[in-house]
């Protein structure tokens, strides 16, 4: 069985075994392995999709695109992970008396909720980094720069970022899930038949190693019928091809007959020498 397979299944096991033993009122961890198990099984759901034509050629782009990825998301992780240390630096400061003044000026603004000391979203590793990837997705909020150590360079910081991974990276990423699409269409049917294959692959695994062995003795020899039609224009040019070949194959037994008779003639000549020293004694 397959890594999904198992772990579904066990997943479904504990959740059994979880209530029984999770005290009445605690289930957390009971629903954590609810969501769990569902995205397991719509894994497993995704990989019944290969064995049809249309689905497996999405299902192969997705994965390519999954292998393809992976270089930019480490690019793309190292990039969110500096520039969310260096806005949380901005935040994180020593409140001073011109500190104080530039969170008077933000408040002034209408806007509390973005200049409260506990609601930057920087006041640790984790809030950052959650924060900073929301601002890749465009949630950000421009009137907490003024409560930062520098909110020009706040604001410069945040357009490099900007550029650097919306403009930049995103346009990269685009261009490259477009090769790898171009590239799984280009054998479409050769990704068909090694999807459909691999299904077969896992539905003989769960079978009895009887059955098993059964289906491939039936199945040990495949016979394909090339419809003739195909090959009609190509008639005369195989004719001729043929020809060839069965003129060269004759030339060559010539050949090797007059190379046979040769040896003949010379055993022969042998035979007889030894049978005339043979009658004189």
């Amino acid at each position: 069985w397959n890594f999904v397979d198992l772990s579904s299944q066990l997943l479904v096991v504990s959740i059994v075994l979880a209530k029984w033993i999770t005290p009445r009122g605690d289930y957390e961890s009971i629903h954590i392995l609810y969501a769990t198990c569902s995205i397991l099984m719509m894994v497993k759901l995704l990989e019944y999709f290969r064995g049809f034509e249309s689905f497996a050629k999405l299902v192969g782009v997705l994965i390519q695109n999954a292998k393809d990825m992976v270089e930019f998301l480490v690019v793309l992780l190292v990039l969110i992970f500096f520039f969310a240390i260096a806005f949380m630096m901005l935040y994180n400061f020593p409140f001073d008396v011109e500190a104080r003044r530039l969170k008077a000026r933000a408040s002034s603004s209408g806007d509390d909720g973005g200049t409260d000391d506990d609601g930057t979203g920087y006041e640790s590793i984790g809030d950052s980094l959650m924060t900073t990837f929301l601002m890749v997705l465009g949630e950000f909020d421009a009137d907490t720069f003024q409560s930062t150590i520098s909110p020009n360079f706040t604001l410069w910081l945040f357009i490099a970022f900007n550029m650097a991974v919306v403009l930049v990276c995103l346009n990269a990423v685009i261009a490259l899930l477009g090769d790898s699409y171009s590239s799984v269409m280009e054998r479409s049917e050769a990704v068909y038949c090694r999807e459909t294959a691999e299904l077969i692959v896992e539905y003989l695994d769960t079978m009895p190693v009887s059955s098993r062995i059964e289906v491939e003795r039936d199945s040990a020899w495949v016979h394909v019928l090339d419809p003739w039609s195909k090959h009609e224009g190509d008639e005369d040019s195989t004719d001729e091809s043929q020809t060839t070949e069965n003129s060269a194959a004759v030339h060559e037994l010539k050949q090797s007959h007059l190379a046979l008779e040769s040896k003949v003639d010379k055993l022969t000549a042998i035979l007889e020498r030894i049978e005339s020293k043979l009658s004189a004694k």
